[in-house]
């Protein structure tokens, strides 16, 4: 587990005031991009309902294969690709990213004008609220988002830290509908529109961890990004422009880009048990006059923790960029509270309250040769949280334990959060005690 403490010392232990010295030891951690995802095969589209090709299918320009097997929109987007014949070797496996999606008719299948593709879901696609950005299903195309010169977008496998991109990109536009049954439909009329906005990223910015990739020596890209989670709404393809490609991979984080949906925008049933609007099956046609739109997959939105929502909602995506603000251990609150505590401890992260206000108070009861510990924390079960613990011995770090106390009262401040309260017997021989909140999260 990694741990943030928040340390109180109580000078000696039979003196009527007591000191509050605060420390704070950090380790790292990323709560709010969650690692690879273990996937399950129900989280994607497991059955093509329906294909129509329509006019305008291409081939794939090194096999001539037709972009015509639905079965290519099953499953997880793809995560590599190849090279493309001409100035990269077509053996060379090349990973997916926002300057070169996938493009392989093993990878993606195509909807020609007049054309439609229906999938259907693994399982219900839920109108979640824990959902990260509101959003429940993703779809993924071949969306590319060009660099700033061709020559870069065409050897970045060289140095993704060279490639620079513009804001402008290669979209066509698919016309997205949903339904319960299959027969029934919902439009997205507005949009969002399949096959836009945001590229893929098939793996991590990892240069100190990179796998191994055929037919050349990949020195940056690791392990598989998560397709459950969308990227923020909030990023626009404007937001890109002028950056690296290393800078963009940072902003996606673990996410796999894609283009996200949110099923609260629409008119549909809710599902009696859960008590959520939900869909299982998923319709994409074209525009007409705007392309022909390839479908590489479609995902379902995993749901965030309290504490990954309660990120989001606290910081904008350029302050997650910055890990001294929007990191687990960033002091976004200005007060020296790390992020995660300030969490778990039931406060907002800027109006954090008076910053000369102890996170924990203790106060002697004479009349009962008794200390009285106070402090406030979340109780949403999340599994970021607070612990009190005490000490008879700061020489020995190992001598940290979890207090038990009989007499602890908890009182609900209606705001999922509780204030503590306990009372803890002085020995005659504890002379010097210390106490400590300490924050645990995954």
């Amino acid at each position: 587990m990694h741990v943030c403490s928040y340390f109180s010392f109580p000078a000696h232990a039979k003196a009527c005031a007591f000191l509050l010295w605060p420390l704070l030891t950090v380790t790292t951690a990323h709560a709010i991009h969650p690692a690879p995802y273990d996937f399950n095969e129900k989280d994607f589209a497991v059955e093509v309902i329906s294909y129509e090709p329509g006019d305008g299918v291409g081939t794939d320009s090194i096999t001539l294969q037709p972009f015509t097997n639905a079965l290519t929109a099953l499953g997880r987007p793809t995560v590599d690709t190849t090279g493309n014949g001409f100035d990269i070797d077509p053996d060379w496996t090349i990973p997916v990213v926002p300057v070169w999606p996938a493009y392989r008719a093993t990878e993606l299948v195509t909807i020609g004008q007049g054309g439609h593709l229906i999938l259907k879901f693994g399982r219900r696609v839920y109108d979640d609220p824990r959902n990260p950005f509101g959003r429940d299903f993703i779809i993924f195309g071949n969306v590319l988002q060009t660099a700033a010169a061709t020559d870069q977008a065409q050897t970045w496998v060289h140095d993704p830290e060279e490639v620079i991109l513009t804001g402008n990109v290669h979209a066509e536009p698919g016309l997205v509908a949903v339904s319960q049954d299959g027969t029934n439909w919902i439009t997205f009329t507005d949009g969002p529109f399949a096959d836009t906005f945001a590229p893929t990223l098939g793996r991590i910015y990892d240069p100190d961890d990179p796998v191994e990739m055929t037919g050349w020596t990949n020195e940056w890209w690791g392990v598989p990004t998560n397709p459950t989670w969308p990227l923020d709404p909030a990023v626009a393809s404007t937001n890109l422009a002028g950056r690296s490609l290393v800078e963009v991979a940072q902003i996606y984080g673990h996410s796999a880009g894609g283009t996200s949906f949110d099923l609260g925008e629409l008119d549909l049933p809710v599902d009696p048990d859960a008590g959520w609007k939900w869909i299982q099956y998923v319709r994409i046609k074209p525009i007409p006059g705007h392309g022909t739109p390839e479908i590489d997959a479609v995902s379902i939105v995993s749901p965030a923790s309290d504490y990954q929502r309660w990120h989001l909602e606290q910081f904008t995506w350029e302050e997650r960029m910055d890990p001294a603000i929007g990191g687990d251990h960033g002091l976004g609150n200005g007060h020296g509270i790390a992020n995660v505590l300030a969490f778990a401890l039931g406060r907002d992260r800027i109006q954090a309250g008076d910053p000369r206000s102890p996170l924990m108070h203790m106060t002697r009861v004479p009349e009962e040769d008794a200390l009285r510990i106070q402090f406030t924390r979340r109780t949403d079960g999340d599994p970021v949280h607070v612990v009190l613990e005490s000490s008879q011995d700061l020489a020995d770090a190992g001598s940290w334990s979890t207090n038990s106390v009989a007499g602890e009262v908890s009182t609900s401040n209606g705001n999922d959060t509780e204030t503590v309260e306990l009372i803890v017997p002085l020995s005659d021989t504890a002379d010097l005690g210390a106490y400590r909140l300490r924050g645990i999260w995954p």
